[in-house]
């Protein structure tokens, strides 16, 4: 039996997180859990839709629904669970419109999802002060463009900005040298764009259908009408979940970062070590959904 996880074991904070999901999971069984490389749950009235649903995260729990009255419900549910597991909680949060999770702010009435206040504000001052051209080394404007990494994933434009950065950081990692007008620039576009940058999870979803591909011979764009419903289908599943790492051949997140100390100046990092395609670490998810065959009909789609 179990009774204690210690600190620095490295399987302590996912086996606290199972944890967590298995009492959510035995105590309201008819929620809908945001999970990584899965759509969220369609929350709302009618066929399809969930009631309410939680977002876990280790010893944090977050809960969304449409009432109040049952945000509040349920997670008094998942509470009194947790305590009768000799789990205490803390910094409980009345249900309300306006939420601040973990840096991020969910306005439930305005349908927007963007940073707190103060996170932006902190990031806002490292840009600006980053525009006046320091004197600065590339391994420190990384943890900038870390920060700035993270805020981008609440509104992916933001990431087309940077691109001098990067190479900045490359090619300074380990001297100082005044910072170059190219990535001063990028800084300043980024912090003058990033306030504007928030999530719609109230925006419709677009009936144009967009397919690409590319070849030796070219690149093709085509296009179809098909329909707010099918795009939502469809464009709820990233494409890139359709793949995995073999069993086996996964590597955990803290040894790549301590064995990438060489990623600007071993090539073997970036590029592979034999010609052609590589076969065995990638395997498709069989559960992933394909697009719908009558979808990929050729008479539908307009060559653009």
């Amino acid at each position: 039996m179990m009774a204690v996880l210690p600190m620095g074991f490295n399987w302590a904070f996912h086996l606290a997180h199972q944890a967590h999901v298995e009492l959510a999971r035995r105590s309201l069984p008819e929620a809908g859990h945001l999970r990584d490389r899965h759509p969220a749950p369609r929350i709302g009235a009618g066929p399809g839709y969930v009631e309410h649903g939680m977002l876990i995260y280790a010893d944090n729990n977050n809960h969304l629904g449409y009432s109040m009255d049952k945000v509040a419900e349920v997670q008094k549910t998942m509470i009194d669970a947790l305590h009768e597991h000799g789990l205490d909680t803390h910094d409980i949060q009345e249900s309300a419109a306006l939420a601040e999770s973990l840096g991020v702010r969910i306005d439930g009435l305005g349908g927007s999802v963007g940073p707190t206040p103060t996170r932006d504000w902190r990031l806002d001052r490292a840009l600006w002060a980053l525009a006046a051209r320091p004197v600065i080394d590339g391994e420190q404007l990384q943890v900038v463009v870390g920060h700035m990494t993270v805020r981008a994933l609440l509104h992916r434009g933001l990431m087309g900005i940077l691109r001098h950065a990067y190479i900045f950081i490359e090619e300074s990692y380990n001297k100082r040298v005044r910072l170059w007008p190219s990535v001063a620039e990028e800084m300043r576009v980024f912090r003058s764009l990033m306030h504007l940058a928030v999530g719609d999870f109230k925006a419709p979803w677009d009936p144009l259908v967009m397919c690409t591909d590319a070849s030796l011979s070219g690149y093709a764009v085509l296009e179809q009408q098909a329909g707010a419903m099918q795009s939502s289908a469809i464009g709820r599943w990233d494409e890139r979940w359709r793949f995995r790492r073999e069993d086996g051949s996964r590597v955990a997140p803290r040894e790549v970062a301590l064995e990438s100390k060489g990623v600007f100046t071993d090539v073997a990092t970036v590029l592979p070590l034999v010609d052609g395609e590589v076969f065995g670490d990638i395997e498709i998810d069989v559960d992933f959904p394909d697009v719908p065959s009558q979808t990929l009909q050729p008479h539908l789609w307009r060559l653009l």
